[in-house]
């Protein structure tokens, strides 16, 4: 799991993508947005073929694509980002996880976006 916060590079996501990572959770700011560093980073992973599910930190509400800058929701979900929707993160992670082992692999990044596209909840 990745926290997106003012400053936050995509050092870590790139790390965890390059070290085989089966996927990554961000816990995004506001509506699930990135700094435009860790956007980038995010991206690259899921080019690599690594899901990316976006959450919310906030304590309440649920995830929307409504920024198209560089780290937006927007531009995040165009790109491939699965919106977690209003899952917190912790929990995003176990459904993440639960949905690597129930899907197939060949097809992995439609499969877990329809696993997390079934409920939020």
């Amino acid at each position: 799991m990745v926290v997106s916060a003012a400053g936050v590079d995509g050092a870590q996501v790139t790390r965890a993508a390059e070290s085989g990572a089966d996927g990554i959770v961000v816990a995004g700011t506001g509506l699930g947005n990135a700094t435009t560093d860790l956007g980038e980073a995010i991206v690259e992973a899921m080019d690599a073929g690594v899901p990316v599910v976006v959450t919310s930190r906030c304590g309440a509400g649920a995830t929307g694509a409504v920024y198209g800058t560089a780290g937006g929701g927007q531009t995040l979900q165009d790109a491939g980002a699965i919106p977690g929707g209003d899952l917190a993160p912790w929990k995003a992670r176990v459904k993440l996880a639960l949905a690597l082992e129930a899907v197939d692999q060949e097809d992995v990044d439609d499969e877990v976006a329809d696993y997390f596209a079934e409920s939020s909840a």
